[in-house]
């Protein structure tokens, strides 16, 4: 397995954060509607698998409360890796993928917010 080291995505729009992230053979999962990326996980200069998902947060401005996403059909690892990157806690039951969670998707919290979410196979 070939491991690369994770670039720095902040200060990126989607567009160029995919573009660096695919030279690295990288893939990027965004949250936000528009702007830059403020905030992503893992962050820069860690070793990842290649092939690897990195995940980030667009906003327009750097803020202390985010939308929601929807997590519905995600597995466990994508929902705790993209609301890592939200600077979310995650509160799992069950396993498998996201079959509901506690905050709906489009509703405004505040970054250090906890998410339950229900897991099944």
């Amino acid at each position: 397995m070939q491991y690369v080291e994770t670039p720095n995505i902040v200060g990126m729009t989607s567009a160029q954060a995919k573009e660096a992230l695919a030279k690295d053979g990288l893939t990027g999962m965004f949250v936000g509607t528009s702007g830059t990326v403020t905030r992503q996980w893992p962050q820069a200069g860690i070793q990842v698998a290649k092939g690897s998902k990195l995940y980030g947060l667009l906003q327009n401005s750097a803020g202390t409360t985010i939308v929601m996403p929807n997590l519905t059909g995600l597995s466990l690892r994508d929902a705790t890796n993209l609301l890592a990157a939200l600077g979310l806690n995650i509160h799992p039951s069950g396993s498998g993928y996201v079959s509901s969670q506690s905050v709906a998707a489009g509703t405004t919290v505040h970054i250090g917010s906890g998410v339950d979410v229900t897991l099944r196979p």
